[in-house]
């Protein structure tokens, strides 16, 4: 199933039993069926951002995505090639 991963899943669930408030008043705020939500935190149905977003407003909370750095290279230690100098120029 496409949408968000396991994780992101997990994360939306566990917001959602540290706010104590049912799946049934959630879906009924954001605007789905209990069952649809929960399906969605189940992964049997795709958790949209959109939905994400909404569920995770009604909490007082949000979604903040980026990247960094893959660190299994050392990039403080290693410098991009010079365009300016071929492979075996020293």
């Amino acid at each position: 199933m496409t949408g968000h991963p396991a994780g992101l899943r997990d994360l939306v669930r566990r917001e959602i039993d540290q706010a104590d408030v049912s799946q049934k008043d959630i879906a009924a705020t954001v605007g789905c069926s209990q069952k649809h939500l929960s399906e969605m935190l189940n992964g049997h149905a795709v958790m949209s951002e959109a939905w994400t977003n909404r569920i995770l407003a009604l909490l007082g909370r949000r979604l903040v995505v980026g990247s960094a750095p893959d660190r299994s290279d050392d990039l403080t230690t290693t410098s991009p090639p010079d365009p300016d100098r071929g492979p075996n120029s020293e």
